[in-house]
């Protein structure tokens, strides 16, 4: 039986559980997995079953992941678990627990992007000539008008697309791709924190 396409999380807890470097990368794997063991999880990460089984119950906990069933191997019944659905929804949070998750997963972005970075960049993963780089990095500040921003929205789904495609097929290297494009605020002492304004000189530039 297929997922539903979304999991609709309703508290901060739930978010709070989810959002943890452990409990993230463990649903991650599980996206394009489950149904799976405990030990199928444990192989694609690395990591020693034991650690995974509190995980993967807080998951349950919260809604985000049920148990599917057994499986034989070997002589012993293997238990299997499953998402509940293929996403979480983010786009339907609205003030003030959205605030409250995006600071959260703001922050875990930040520590899972540093972290798989410098497991690449340890093991000599990177490529850097234009004949076979793998690494992009961005980072840009511009004036966007309401259509601009919407027609980078559109090219984010597209993005999210190919990988979700991608997920479904399990081959090629694996990748970690992020994106964010979020207001610029300018505070002056005393002030009222408020949108960035243009200032009269702007610079180009371009990285990749």
């Amino acid at each position: 039986m297929a997922r539903p396409d979304l999991i609709h999380l309703r508290t901060l807890h739930q978010y709070e559980t989810l959002l943890s470097p452990a409990r993230f990368e463990v649903f991650e794997c599980m996206r394009f997995m489950a149904p799976c063991s405990i030990a199928d999880i444990a192989r694609w990460l690395d990591k020693p079953s034991d650690a995974l089984y509190q995980h993967v119950h807080q998951l349950i906990e919260i809604g985000i992941a049920t148990s599917a069933g057994f499986r034989k191997n070997g002589n012993h019944n293997e238990e299997l678990f499953d998402l509940t659905g293929d996403d979480v929804d983010f786009a339907s949070l609205r003030p003030p627990l959205a605030d409250q998750v995006m600071h959260l997963a703001g922050e875990l972005f930040v520590k899972y992007a540093r972290k798989t970075m410098q497991e690449a960049i340890e093991e000599k993963a990177i490529r850097y000539t234009d004949s076979d780089r793998n690494l992009i990095i961005t980072n840009f500040l511009a004036w966007l008008s309401p259509q601009e921003f919407t027609k980078i929205r559109g090219l984010t789904r597209q993005i999210i697309q190919v990988i979700n495609d991608a997920r479904e097929r399990q081959s090629g290297d694996l990748y970690m791709c992020m994106n964010m494009v979020c207001p610029v605020v300018r505070k002056k002492r005393g002030e009222k924190r408020s949108p960035a304004t243009r200032t009269k000189s702007s610079t180009k530039t371009r990285r990749g």
